[in-house]
């Protein structure tokens, strides 16, 4: 079994929905047995020589559970992954609240590829994980029970003999566990070396052909990519390995317990109708078992990708965290101050600007001063009052003195 408790913990917020799935894809199982269940007893029922009428209701109900089967197992897919998106996105949005506060200056002495491949394809790795691994591996664990509980309305002995094929048959490959993290971890790692020098490369390709070493770094991309072949056909053959072992335990599970009821019904302690039900149903007993063994390499994946996403959620953040400037700017008072009823007759009007110099003087400051304005109205009067002559030789002028309303 391939598990990692920290994608475990992920799944918060969503373990009802999956745990739904789950009972679904047992409802499923149940139904699919029952079908086989039905046939059975339909076959039992035409050695028996019973009419028609007899029969019909028994073909009807292996038909109705065929359909009812159909629809739970598809909605235990579209629930599964359901929530594997739904954790799909709290994942991705933890890993960039994650890369923002470890800040560009961390990725200034990374390689980039490798992040890349834990946020993208890591991620997208996952979606097999949560959607088809898990669910399947707790449908698969708690079928031996309901094997037991099924087959034992018939014959306990039979029943027995099952369950014990069952749970070898599930407990079988966890003795290349070990050997299949080792592999996947490995694959991991070189998967992670060929993408950081692939993106490198694609990134300065026009500086290694500048140069003259695109050959030798196309060598060494060439020497990284048959390792990463090598280490991905190493876990696809360990899937292999796990897959035979189970077959082996389903196909030795069903023939020891239909060997075992043909010597019962021989000895007359079983009868024929429960032969032919535990022949009809072997197939479909042993099938969340097999339906495991195609998703154990998904697993494997999910492993390996939970590898990368770890190793970047545990960086220590090394960057300072950011401070908010202080503000220069006075306070500003939430008061509001009324304005006047009547504006124009609280500012008097703006006096003339005598601005013409007496005769003889050509300088402008020997004018009379202006009278004082009020505060709303000097910036006007300031504006109006002539700058000073540029030499002396300037000439007489007269500026016409026209009154400014107040308030503009």
């Amino acid at each position: 079994m391939h598990f990692d408790i920290r994608l475990w913990r992920l799944t918060a917020g969503q373990r009802g929905r999956m745990a739904l799935g789950v009972a679904l894809g047992l409802l499923a199982l149940l139904f699919g047995i029952a079908r086989f269940a039905f046939l059975g007893r339909f076959i039992a029922l035409v050695f028996q020589g019973q009419p028609a009428a007899t029969l019909a209701p028994w073909l009807l109900a292996a038909a109705a559970a065929i359909l009812i089967r159909a629809w739970l197992d598809h909605a235990r897919t579209m629930t599964a992954h359901r929530s594997a998106s739904i954790i799909q996105a709290d994942l991705r949005g933890r890993l960039y609240d994650k890369i923002l506060a470890l800040g560009p200056a961390w990725f200034g002495a990374e390689r980039t590829g490798g992040v890349m491949l834990s946020m993208v394809d890591g991620v997208e790795q996952l979606q097999t994980f949560f959607g088809q691994y898990i669910p399947q591996l707790t449908i698969a664990v708690c079928a031996p029970v309901a094997i037991f509980c099924f087959i034992a309305w018939w014959d306990v002995p039979v029943a027995t003999i099952m369950l014990a094929a069952a749970l070898f048959t599930l407990f079988l490959p966890m003795t290349v566990n070990r050997r299949s993290a080792v592999a996947s971890r490995s694959r991991q790692r070189a998967f992670k070396a060929f993408g950081e020098e692939f993106l490198d490369a694609v990134q300065g390709l026009p500086t290694l052909k500048a140069f003259g070493q695109s050959r030798s770094y196309g060598a060494m991309l060439g020497a990284k990519a048959r390792a990463l072949s090598d280490s991905t056909f190493w876990v696809l053959a360990i899937s292999v390995m796990t897959r035979g072992l189970t077959d082996l335990g389903t196909a030795f599970g069903a023939a020891a317990a239909l060997a075992y009821g043909a010597y019962r019904v021989n000895t007359g302690a079983m009868s024929l109708e429960a032969l032919l039900i535990v022949l009809m149903a072997g197939t479909e007993i042993f099938r969340p078992l097999r339906d495991l063994r195609g998703v154990l390499h998904a697993g494997l994946n999910g492993e390996s990708a939970a590898a990368g996403i770890n190793a970047l959620l545990d960086t220590a953040v090394t960057a300072p965290p950011a401070t908010k400037p202080p503000s220069t700017s006075p306070p500003v008072s939430p008061s509001m101050t009324s304005a006047s009823p009547t504006p124009a007759a609280a500012e008097p009007p703006i006096a003339a600007c005598p601005s013409t110099s007496p005769p003889g003087n050509a300088s402008a400051s020997s004018a009379p001063a202006a009278p004082a304005n009020p505060p709303s109205s000097a910036c006007c009067s300031a504006c109006m009052t002539p700058n000073p002559a540029p030499s002396a030789s300037a000439t007489e002028t007269s500026v016409p003195s026209t009154p400014i309303p107040s308030g503009r």
